[in-house]
């Protein structure tokens, strides 16, 4: 009975995963819809795009203390609630703010949901939850690619409130199946009253984590690097378009690697070499001439980038087996960090260099985070 339960509520958390990945990209397509539809001031524009990182960033350490002082499963019924919410707010908004308070609370669902659901992966599959994870971002990937093809194929190319509308279900569905499911609970790790205060003093006192968070930044700050910046390096080689598929290619491969790090027995001692053979497949889509291999280094790319987000985050979260609800949540955060804040640093990079510096300061990335996880990686053994 206990492993049929430990198996359903990590197929539960996996299937959160599919859907937040899909309505994350159902997002990066939908909000030049948005402000096309509600219009609204520069900054209200500006403030649309950022809502979804900020809610995430703005909320990830609240739903890691609600899941040590009440469970990650109420954080993932939060946070799916949440995430109703905020495609309800998005679906009935007339104006660009109400917009902005619904990809807001939608931003708190995926960190929230996010967080809980490596948490609980992590409680239920203590021997291998590193390939759990794995797979968990393998299907979070598999929404990423699969949701903007049927939002493309199946609804008007100026709408987005019926893609919204099934999303809402969606999540209202699956927060009446994790509130049914108690067996979640079975798998928490049991505190006492003595340990119930502010779990986030852990990210500072246990330095494997802050490291990994750390890390985590670094790696998800370079992928934003690699694909938000894709479109305007390939148009610097003259094809623009080209970007965009590199891009399609990446996201396919993200989520081919990363269930191919699942079935890697230990493939965390592997992921320094990944990170550092990714930044050498960079620096050839800067140096080789040919289109088409540039397009094939990125699917490369990608497949050696695959298992990274889910290994750095189960190299923190492992690191505090009495908190992995903070701990997980910490990990959350600190990807939202590292996607926000290369924005602005390859923004001032390139007031003064060509736009082929962000892929440089890409590889830079690479080599750092590299080293640090493989210090990471001697300081847990």
């Amino acid at each position: 009975m206990m492993e049929r339960n430990r198996r359903t509520v990590t197929v539960l958390c996996t299937w959160v995963h599919f859907i937040i990945g899909g309505v994350y990209a159902a997002y990066q397509i939908l909000i030049p819809r948005l402000i096309e539809a509600l219009g609204g001031s520069t900054l209200a524009v500006s403030l649309l795009v950022a809502s979804l990182f900020l809610g995430s960033v703005l909320t990830s350490l609240i739903s890691g203390e609600i899941s040590e002082r009440y469970g990650s499963r109420v954080t993932m019924i939060i946070s799916c609630l949440a995430l109703t919410a905020g495609c309800v707010l998005v679906i009935l908004s007339g104006n660009i703010w109400t917009a902005i308070l619904g990809l807001l609370m939608s931003g708190f669902g995926i960190g929230g949901n996010e967080g809980a659901g490596m948490s609980i992966i992590e409680e239920a599959n203590p021997d291998d939850s590193d390939r759990k994870l794995c797979y968990a971002m393998a299907l979070y990937g598999l929404g990423g690619f699969l949701v903007p093809i049927f939002v493309e194929r199946c609804f008007d190319p100026d709408s987005y409130r019926p893609t919204m509308v099934i999303m809402a279900v969606l999540f209202g569905l699956t927060a009446c199946l994790v509130l049914r499911m108690k067996m979640i609970d079975s798998f928490a790790p049991v505190r006492s009253e003595k340990d119930k205060g502010l779990s986030v003093s852990i990210i500072w006192n246990n330095r494997i984590l802050a490291l990994s968070i750390l890390a985590q930044a670094i790696y998800c700050g370079l992928e934003s690097g690699l694909t938000y910046y894709a479109t305007e390096v390939f148009g610097s080689f003259g094809s623009a378009s080209a970007g965009s598929y590199a891009v399609s290619a990446y996201w396919l491969a993200i989520m081919i690697g990363s269930f191919t790090g699942g079935l890697m027995k230990n493939a965390l001692r592997y992921l320094s070499g990944f990170l550092v053979a990714g930044g050498i497949g960079v620096a050839a889509v800067l140096l080789i001439p040919s289109m088409n291999v540039r397009i094939g280094l990125m699917f490369l790319i990608g497949l050696l980038f695959g298992p990274a987000y889910g290994l750095i985050a189960y190299l923190g979260g492992h690191s505090a087996p009495k908190n992995t609800g903070m701990a997980y949540a910490a990990m959350a955060f600190g990807a939202s960090m590292g996607g926000a804040a290369f924005q602005p640093l390859a923004a001032a990079v390139l007031g003064s260099f060509p736009v082929t510096s962000a892929y440089y300061l890409v590889i830079v990335f690479c080599l750092v985070d590299a080293a640090l996880i493989s210090t990471i990686r001697k300081r847990s053994a």
